[in-house]
């Protein structure tokens, strides 16, 4: 096998001892994903950032299905894989009953996301059994069966690869398009037409489009077919011209691929930059929390290879990276070149991340499962020069077996612990839970809660303020950490998640450090949830603010300090939020005093000019909120919300005509809302105007739900204008 790829007629195809034991192999790696696969459900919290987009396809409640991401931080495919799950479980639910409407299905998947993700999960295990039949299947054409076993034991209880496949990202469908690369590349050298290119160049395609970082590994069917021709087994120099000319097939056909799954890219290339660049910025910069005394190198090798895969795998893949290039294996050259590459660009981006691994993983297993076969026939044969026995012959083949079996044995050891340890960790129950039930018993229906986001899922009838957070450039936020902020309401949730990451840099992060100080001296810890050797997730803490009372304005101070904020929308949406929270609590004068702030740092937010006409209207102040919407109008053309208070707004103030004016038009804007109808019944009651109160009734009793007995209501008030009783 020296200097050449093996061929599917090298090795025998696999009979029934060999797939009996694949399939005991794959039937132990899906039971040890699925044994903790509904961890933390129905509460979510994973971003699970596929599910997520391909739920926004389905449209909402009264919408429409559309394929448009409006998100390119990641390509397509992975989302567009999510919704075909999706669809599934709509039409399996449609057929029981279950979703009797298709605005069923999509009131459940807004509401209760946790119902459906363990199908979204078990789509990455399938993938990720897929990579582990794929490596047993390409180290078999490469190293052999024994090779084809270990590599299949050791993907199979990697905990790197478990972790991944218990969620839902994209890394794992990545990882399996990937290794089918490497199998399809494996068939370019020799071959004598275009259809293994342009497969090879699918594959690759399939794999740029659920991760960007995909499009790396088109470097791996160039290597296999220059380490062939350096190897020259490649048929001569017209033969390696031809191999040459028909390798432009794998980027072409991944492009096309590529693009085909990816047309919005084309159709909003600005959206697509600035997600794409921020992703740039993202990985140049990094997140918060970052160990900076350590490098990117050595987090992957000495914080993720070492300890969660173990010495004795490093030492394989290396040994079987030696063995390969000491016999000129074109396979064993191209999986350690094409890994040594991969490991190299990720190394230099300050952003890491362990899933970051997972692409590298299956072509370092098969190294390491080679480099151990062949490391005990070495040393097989070694001692049976020293120790040649009486059957020389036989022993040794047996050696080198157990030598084998050893040697894969000791590779498997702190894999299996470290999956072992995961599923002990995954099955304990989440911070996150026990903070639900604990707000569920302890905060009243009604309160409003103050917390970072956590992924708590909290009580519907609770409304919650979310403080700003961001992964990059977190000192920015610093203005928004103030607990004068929030001293109004009955809860505010800190936690460990964010204030350790600060901790770790207190110079950086001074600002944001005082706000946790401020709330251990000044305010009521209530309780806390730690992590512990019974809950996983941050530790929590509920605080409700102290007995001294609240102001009755925020100080100018605080509320200049948000023209530090670079980002106008971060204070829009602040703004927007704890405008609403305040007005609930009756706090019209720290209401009025956020919105002036964010219509001043954001003049052109449509939004907050919405609420802060809306909170004019409820005081009375009409003269005040009509030229704020007539503005309004005049700067973002008509809209429905804009046109249906200024209407109510006509209608109170003694002008029954303008106000007919503007709901006809917001009825025509939004004709299933009912607002502008009963406006208008009012209106032409008031006129004694049969005929339009009539075709008024008429519209309204089309979309009046008819279980509640409101169209049947309507229908008899019709009947009674038109008979004149």
């Amino acid at each position: 096998m020296n200097g050449t790829v093996v061929t599917e007629t090298d090795h025998p195809r696999p009979q029934g001892a060999e797939i009996a034991m694949l399939a005991i192999v794959l039937a132990a790696g899906a039971v040890l994903r699925a044994w903790n696969l509904s961890w933390g459900l129905p509460d979510v919290f994973e971003e699970a950032t596929p599910f997520m987009v391909a739920r926004t396809f389905w449209g909402g409640v009264g919408g429409t299905i559309g394929f448009r991401p409006d998100f390119f931080h990641y390509p397509a495919l992975s989302f567009y894989l999510h919704f075909l799950v999706q669809g599934a479980q709509y039409l399996a639910g449609a057929l029981t009953g279950q979703f009797p409407t298709i605005d069923a299905f999509r009131g459940q998947l807004e509401t209760n996301p946790g119902g459906f993700m363990l199908a979204a999960r078990s789509l990455s295990l399938l993938f990720d059994i897929g990579t582990v039949a794929l490596g047993w299947l390409t180290a078999r054409r490469m190293f052999g069966r024994a090779a084809a076993l270990g590599t299949a034991l050791l993907l199979a209880f990697n905990p790197i690869l478990l972790e991944g496949a218990t969620g839902v990202n994209v890394d794992v469908i990545l990882t399996f398009f990937l290794v089918l690369a490497l199998h399809q590349s494996l068939k370019l050298p020799g071959s004598g037409t275009a259809r293994p290119f342009i497969l090879t160049g699918i594959v690759i395609g399939l794999a740029a489009s659920t991760k960007y970082t995909g499009a790396l590994f088109l470097v791996l069917p160039a290597l296999v077919i220059a380490a062939s021709g350096l190897a020259r087994r490649d048929g001569g120099p017209h033969h390696g011209r031809s191999t040459a000319g028909r390798a432009l097939l794998v980027p072409l056909s991944a492009g096309l691929v590529f693009m085909a799954l990816n047309p919005y890219i084309l159709i909003d290339p600005q959206g697509f930059l600035r997600d794409f660049t921020y992703e740039q910025y993202h990985m140049s910069y990094g997140h918060l929390g970052l160990d900076a005394s350590r490098t990117t190198g050595d987090f992957y090798l000495f914080g993720t290879l070492v300890p969660r895969l173990g010495l004795m795998f490093v030492a394989g893949a290396a040994a079987g990276a030696v063995i390969s290039f000491a016999r000129k294996h074109v396979g064993g050259i191209s999986l350690f070149i094409t890994a040594l590459t991969y490991l190299v660009v990720i190394s230099t981006w300050v952003m890491r991340a362990e899933r970051y691994l997972l692409p590298a993983v299956p072509f370092l297993t098969i190294l390491c499962a080679a480099g151990c076969v062949r490391a005990a026939g070495g040393a097989s044969a070694l001692l049976s020069r020293f120790f040649p026995g009486r059957n020389p012959g036989q022993k040794p083949l047996f050696t080198a077996m157990s030598l084998t079996v050893l040697a894969i044995g000791a590779a498997l050891i702190v894999p299996v612990g470290e999956s072992v340890a995961y599923l002990v960790e995954s099955g304990r129950t989440d911070t996150r839970t026990v903070a639900r039930e604990w707000i569920a018993e302890n905060v009243a229906p009604g309160s409003v809660i103050t917390s970072g986001p956590f992924g708590i899922s909290f009580p519907p009838d609770r409304q919650v303020l979310y403080i700003p957070f961001v992964a990059t450039g977190s000192e920015a936020t610093a203005p928004f950490y103030d607990v004068r902020w929030y001293e109004d309401f009955e809860l505010l949730i800190a936690s460990d998640y964010d204030y350790g990451r600060y901790s770790r840099e207190p110079d950086r992060f001074r600002d944001l450090l005082k706000f946790y100080d401020d709330l251990r001296s000044g305010w009521k810890l209530l309780a806390e949830i730690p992590s512990d050797s019974l809950h996983r997730g941050p530790t929590l803490w509920f605080y409700t603010p102290g007995t001294t009372g609240q102001a009755a304005e925020f100080d100018r101070s605080l509320l200049s300090r948000l023209s530090t904020v670079s980002d106008s929308a971060l204070v829009s949406r602040f703004a927007q939020n704890l405008s609403g929270a305040l007005y609930a609590r009756g706090r019209l004068r720290k209401c009025e005093q956020i919105l002036e702030a964010g219509l001043r740092f954001d003049p052109g937010n449509l939004a907050l000019t919405r609420i802060r006409a809306y909170m004019l209207y409820k005081e009375e102040r009409f003269t005040e909120a009509g030229e704020l919407l007539t503005r309004a109008v005049r700067e973002w053309g008509e809209s429905y919300d804009l046109l249906s208070l200024h209407g109510d707004i006509l209608l109170r103030t003694g002008d029954p005509d303008g106000a007919e004016k503007l709901l006809l038009r917001a009825r025509d804007l939004r004709p299933g809302s009912p607002l502008p109808y009963t406006l208008l019944i009012g209106i032409y009651s008031e006129r004694r105007d049969t005929a339009s109160l009539i075709r008024t009734l008429e519209r309204y009793r089309s979309i009046a739900p008819s279980e509640t007995g409101e169209s049947a209501r309507i229908g008899g008030w019709i009947d009674s204008l038109r008979t004149g009783r």
